[in-house]
């Protein structure tokens, strides 16, 4: 379960500013590159005025830009995101509502970022993909390497710095939108597609569906993954059998312990009655008004009342503002801009 999530602005790209490093350059006259205009029937070449005048008149817009931005942040979202706690609860359904580029996804993939999830549950990493070089023949040097690497890689895995209060309950994350098969199968295998055979039927079956039905679809398989309670030890159980069973190398191990060590370290990795979290971005967005009507009155609350998982959900329909649902019970509203929210409210 998530209880909340802050961006505390230190490294990744939300964080980042413009600096002096970001001042533009000014053309020099001198500079060779402007002495490239060829005299014709000569084997010489003269200043290029045409040339400066078009970087020059580049310079003074790029130079325009930075004294506006310098000191700011260069994303939007961070005003929006930097110093801000985001809290969910955990018997509702967290809806985040707000308008584009105001950081509703970041929030999502940060979250994600904790437990190493792409699309789905935590992608065990093997040891290339903690981007490690040169490391030192001693086994403790080793472990402390992949151990703090690891660490480092909670903050580039989508990019952001974020402190995140969770109990450690696995968290699945709903990307299968951003998927894309390209002709191989099994590209597609994976998180809500178990299966050769499930991937051969939805893509056969895909283009004869509508969005809606196609969106229905996945949340009949996100029901069936919540029906079940999943712990660290289902999904490291595979590479545990390796790492019990198999030979492999240093590298493997360390990667493995490493992995498991991080996730031990909250108190509900392994337990059975801990509550697994779902993030979903924008699963509505190919959905019509009734539809996503029926999403947010029916078919939510009765996945929250039957498996009671904690459910985290992007939206910018403005259904999710309806009293019927806004000021229910069963939802957390958590709006990015209060003041768009007001201005939606008031144009439904």
């Amino acid at each position: 379960m998530i209880k909340s999530l802050t961006f505390d602005g230190k490294s990744g790209y939300i964080g980042s500013k413009y600096t002096k490093k970001d001042k533009p350059k000014k053309p020099n006259k001198t500079d060779w590159v402007y002495k490239n205009k060829h005299i014709e029937g000569t084997h010489r070449f003269a200043f290029n005025e045409e040339q400066f005048e078009r970087d020059m008149a580049e310079y003074e817009s790029e130079m325009e830009f930075y004294k506006k931005h310098v000191g700011k942040y260069k994303v939007n979202c961070s005003e929006i995101l930097v110093g801000r706690t985001f809290t969910f609860e955990s018997d509702k359904i967290n809806i985040i509502f707000g308008p584009n580029s105001s950081g509703k996804t970041t929030i999502l993939k940060s979250i994600a970022a904790h437990a190493f999830c792409k699309d789905g549950f935590s992608k065990f990493l093997e040891p290339y993909d903690f981007n490690i070089w040169n490391i030192s023949e001693s086994e403790l040097d080793i472990y402390d390497t992949y151990r703090d690497a690891l660490r480092k890689k909670i903050y580039t895995f989508y990019g952001t710095s974020s402190i995140i209060d969770w109990d450690g309950s696995p968290i699945y994350f709903h990307n299968f939108e951003n998927r894309r098969s390209y002709g191989s199968i099994g590209e597609l295998t994976g998180s809500i597609i178990g299966s050769i055979g499930e991937e051969i039927n939805y893509i056969m079956g895909r283009d004869r569906s509508s969005s809606s039905q196609n969106m229905f679809y996945q949340f009949s398989k996100l029901s069936k993954l919540m029906s079940k309670s999943i712990t660290f030890e289902d999904i490291l159980e595979t590479p545990k059998k390796k790492y019990l069973n198999e030979r492999v190398n240093e590298n493997w191990s360390t990667a493995y312990k490493v992995q498991e060590e991080y996730y031990k370290s909250f108190p509900m990795s392994y337990d059975r009655n801990g509550q697994n979290t779902y993030l979903l971005d924008e699963i509505d967005k190919s959905m019509d008004i009734l539809n996503v009507n029926e999403l947010y009155t029916n078919v939510l609350p009765k996945m929250l009342d039957k498996y009671g998982t904690q459910i985290i959900i992007i939206s910018h329909s403005p259904i999710v503002l309806r009293d019927e649902i806004f000021k229910s019970d069963k939802y957390n509203f958590i709006s990015m801009d209060e003041e768009y929210t007001q201005k939606c409210k008031k144009l439904i």
